[in-house]
């Protein structure tokens, strides 16, 4: 299912002159947004988690799909029990609890957002993971971790946030063990926008979203390798989280009308829709046009 500009194309007089979102700006959308999460995708399973999900041959529901985006980044790392991961920009620590869980990893997550870090704490206790999960506040770009501290490091959607992004990808490189894995699932854009309407699309999706830097796959692929890294595997993902894209369409379709009313009425709540069902309707039109993509990437150190 395809989705073309027309049925939103009212939106398109949200899209403003993009600022610098940072650190601030980011956390105070997912703090704004996390109602609309927590209601309409992460409570759905006890592994939710604040991303797509892959949804394969055979798979029947939501939480199938997003368990078959953490068994990818097992298989692709190899993880096994004992080994130290990083979930770098964790958000409520789905993907962190289930690793730990099946494999007997010591997994860490870290993200900006200190409401994410009290959600995924008081989950990991709930599974009874308190000794092989550590959740912690802070940037993905800059930690704390000693040197060659894991054996993978992985980044589920968070990774499009980090601006610049070689800022991440030498941390990584830093904190990673010789011949440690670093894997990245994301969207990217497949060229750079030629068009007014690519444009209007990808200004949409930045700022629904406050993404400042999306890049081109082409030059995620360069940086990775211009970090230390040897890029082993790319992986086009981008039909198996159409299912998950068809469900946001539906939020943004019902939502519309308060989309309207946020025109009129300043309201954190209000506006947090606003700004979802702009980047949702992005995303789609982003797919739809050939604009848009989602890859996972496999590098070792």
């Amino acid at each position: 299912m395809t989705f073309g500009l027309k049925p939103f194309l009212h939106l398109e007089i949200l899209k403003s002159r993009r600022g610098k979102y940072g650190v601030d700006r980011i956390q105070k959308y997912y703090q704004e947004s996390d109602w609309l999460y927590r209601l309409f995708w992460y409570n759905l399973s006890p592994y939710a988690g604040m991303h797509f999900g892959f949804w394969l041959k055979g798979t029947k529901t939501h939480e199938e799909s997003l368990l078959n985006q953490y068994k990818e980044i097992i298989r692709l790392g190899k993880i096994k029990k004992g080994m130290d991961v990083l979930d770098a920009g964790c958000g409520v620590g789905g993907g962190a609890i289930y690793i730990a869980k099946q494999t007997g990893a010591n997994v860490k997550g870290i993200t900006i957002s200190r409401n994410q870090v009290a959600t995924a704490r008081e989950k990991s206790r709930r599974f009874g993971l308190g000794k092989k999960t550590k959740f912690y506040f802070g940037d993905y770009s800059n930690t704390n971790f000693p040197k060659n501290s894991f054996d993978i490091v992985y980044g589920i959607e968070s990774v499009n946030y980090a601006n610049p992004k070689i800022k991440f990808l030498k941390e990584a490189y830093r904190i990673l063990k010789p011949k440690g894995r670093l894997i990245i699932s994301d969207g990217y854009c497949r060229h750079e926008p030629s068009n007014p309407k690519e444009n209007i699309i990808l200004d949409n999706f930045k700022k629904g979203w406050k993404v400042d830097d999306m890049i081109t796959l082409n030059k995620m692929n360069q940086e990775i390798q211009n970090a230390g890294f040897h890029l082993i595997k790319i992986i086009d993902r981008t039909n198996t989280i159409q299912k998950s894209l068809n469900r946001m369409w539906w939020f943004a379709q019902i939502a519309t009308p308060l989309v309207w009313l946020s025109k009129r009425i300043r309201h954190p709540i209000l506006q947090s829709i606003t700004d979802n069902c702009l980047a949702i309707i992005a995303v789609n039109n982003g797919v739809a046009t050939g604009l848009g993509a989602y890859y996972t990437h496999l590098a070792i150190k």
